[in-house]
């Protein structure tokens, strides 16, 4: 069954910087494949969340930089204004654009969120496809602050397909994936439950729908046979 299309609201300022709507987004990826070859990102329904997400990461900052701010106010401001802009994730009510994302090295018992990480490694096969993210060097006691954050893993088994057929948009995701070079690294998302399993995370997907990624540096491809 499809998924409902997400909310999408304005970022504050009313200028270049608002968030932008699914057309768009699709238009401006459209152009920049023109102008740059292959997109950065790929689409999937999770796209429009996250770039929305980054508009209001992006006006935070510039906002920042005016103002002079230092990093407590820096992220004072950016988790108060993203606060204050309302999401229906999918199926779930009630969330915001700050609390409808979460860090991927974090643990997470319980609803689904929009978790998020870094320097991923990609093992791709003809069943779907794992990627791992190992955690940052955690500075010396930031361990008494909060729980040390754990390697993480995203796992895709494959879907079905009413028509048997998959979208073009999960085509390309999985062809990008197993076409990363051997110096790229993804930051991904993917939106499902956090499970641990051993000392890992895992975060398993049952649609590519619910994953969204983009090229980083630095990977070493290793491609399942």
């Amino acid at each position: 069954m499809a998924k409902p299309k997400p909310r999408v609201v304005n970022a504050p300022g009313g200028s270049d910087d608002d968030i932008l709507s699914d057309e768009e987004i699709r238009v401006r990826r459209h152009r920049a494949g023109i102008e740059y070859g292959a997109a950065t990102f790929t689409s999937s329904v999770l796209e429009v969340i996250v770039e929305s997400k980054n508009k209001i990461s992006r006006w935070c900052f510039d906002q920042g930089k005016k103002q002079n701010l230092d990093k407590v106010a820096q992220s004072k401001l950016l988790k108060e204004t993203a606060s204050s802009y309302p999401l229906q994730l999918f199926e779930q009510k009630g969330l915001t654009y700050e609390t409808a994302f979460w860090s991927a090295h974090y643990e997470r018992k319980a609803d689904k969120r929009i978790f998020h990480a870094k320097k991923g490694e990609a093992i791709v096969s003809p069943a779907g496809f794992a990627i791992r993210s190992e955690p940052q060097v955690v500075p010396k006691g930031a361990e008494a602050k909060k729980p040390c954050p754990r390697t993480v893993e995203v796992h895709y088994r494959g879907e079905t397909y009413d028509s048997n057929t998959p979208p073009q948009a999960h085509t390309r995701t999985l062809a990008e994936l197993a076409n990363l070079g051997v110096d790229e690294t993804i930051q991904w998302y993917a939106y499902g439950e956090m499970t641990l399993d051993g000392e890992k995370f895992v975060i398993r997907l049952d649609t590519l729908d619910d994953f969204y990624f983009r090229k980083e540096s630095k990977f070493k491809a290793r491609k399942a046979s």
